[in-house]
């Protein structure tokens, strides 16, 4: 606005006076920041360079300030009184310190938290098999995807129901990642095996793949697929080796396990009826909820929460997984509420409980999420508990002698 009101609407523009910031260069600023921010992606070398240049720059400020002048900035006229004046590539000494600071502030925070030795000289120095973190990712990949369709190929060639059922959900959610996982450089193929672009995935953003692959979010491409090959069956088959001599009957002796999920079912039922939120007469005769009591129906209600996914997410008893999901998904959908509430949910699936916040929540809004809330997770808890004890489905349909052994490919997040 200022520019266009301007008595000197040229000089305003192309900033050819004074500080040189016309509204010409401010616009390259905004278009920069635009660009960079939809459309820069992190690339390892981006760091090197950074830090390649930030040496050269502070030498250069090392060399300026014993008047070396090894650009010859200065010149053989320079006035005598103006020797020690700053010169730079980047403007006044101002400009210069602010940049020297961001390399140093960075530079330094990388050589602290770093806690291999030869990193610290050099960020991706790797002197384990000569190889980088891409070659690592790729290497990692690689195995991911044969071991993937390892498991596709054997899946096509069995008559166990409940191991192919699994594996079936494994390509679902393959499926439904697919333009994530082309993005990266894997492909899911016709047959619904998986196919390596290598290229493409040294060139791909590596936060990308330690999303679509992280340990921590249960929700994630990575932890979805190995929690449905171990499921599947995956991993070692030295416990089959160790179940052979067992009988058909042996899971009717089995005890029936605590799992947290009988816990929930009755918390959930507490909070969803009237009675728990029956009002009280306070020491003033007036009216009021009591507090203390449903703050601690709602504590054993995490408590249980966190120790049935704690016990039950091991299964792999098809309707305890299935119920499970039911129930994160129930609770995922509800975060935002809930969280007006005190309580909130790490990556990992477990939930917290703020009681400051609790105690402050109007209790009213309170009861009238969990008639629906709590009813339901109270309802699917059962189900949980249901499939956890009884012996009808504690073997899911099958001895050990019918075990299917399947690749194992859980640790390929843990790789990323």
């Amino acid at each position: 606005i200022s520019t266009f009101h301007s008595e000197y609407f040229f000089e305003s523009f192309w900033g050819n006076e004074g500080r040189y910031s016309g509204m010409f260069l401010m616009t390259l600023y905004v278009a920069a920041y635009l660009v960079i921010s939809r459309f820069w992606k992190l690339r390892e070398w981006y760091l090197e360079v950074f830090l390649v240049t930030g040496l050269i720059m502070c030498i250069f400020g090392i060399t300026d300030y014993f008047r070396m002048d090894i650009l010859h900035f200065r010149g053989p006229y320079t006035d005598p009184s103006e020797a020690d004046i700053f010169t730079s590539t980047i403007g006044n000494i101002n400009s210069f310190t602010a940049y020297v600071g961001m390399v140093m502030g960075f530079s330094g925070a990388m050589f602290i938290t770093e806690e291999k030795g030869s990193r610290m000289i050099w960020p991706y120095e790797d002197t384990e098999n000569g190889s980088t973190a891409a070659d690592k990712v790729v290497s990692a990949m690689k195995s991911y995807v044969n071991s993937y369709n390892d498991v596709v190929t054997a899946s096509k060639s069995s008559t166990l129901s409940n191991k192919t059922a699994y594996v079936a959900n494994m390509m679902s959610a393959t499926s439904k990642y697919a333009k994530d996982l082309s993005e990266i450089g894997v492909t899911l193929k016709q047959d619904g095996t998986l196919q390596l672009d290598e290229t493409k995935l040294k060139s791909a953003d590596i936060s990308k793949v330690q999303k679509l692959f992280s340990s921590d979010n249960i929700q994630s491409y990575g932890s979805t697929i190995a929690s449905r090959v171990k499921f599947a069956g995956g991993g070692s088959s030295s416990s089959t080796n160790k179940t052979d001599n067992k009988t058909d009957t042996d899971t009717d002796t089995k005890k029936p396990t605590t799992t947290g999920a009988a816990g929930l079912k009755t918390d959930g039922e507490a909070l969803a009826s009237s009675e728990l939120f029956s009002k009280i007469k306070d020491k003033d005769g007036n009216e009021t909820y009591n507090v203390d009591k449903i703050l601690s129906t709602a504590k054993s209600f995490v408590s249980n929460y966190n120790k049935m996914f704690d016990n039950a997410e091991s299964s792999s008893n098809s309707g305890v997984i299935s119920n499970l999901a039911y129930i994160m998904e129930r609770t995922k959908n509800n975060s935002k509420k809930l969280e007006e509430f005190g309580f909130s949910v790490d990556k990992k699936g477990r939930m917290k409980l703020d009681e400051d916040t609790f105690k402050k929540a109007d209790m009213s809004k309170v009861q009238d999420f969990f008639k629906d809330y709590g009813s339901y997770i109270a309802s699917n808890a059962s189900r949980v508990d249901y499939y956890m004890n009884t012996n009808a489905n504690a073997a899911s349909g099958y001895t050990a002698r019918a075990s299917y052994n399947i690749p194992s490919i859980s640790g390929f997040s843990e790789s990323i």
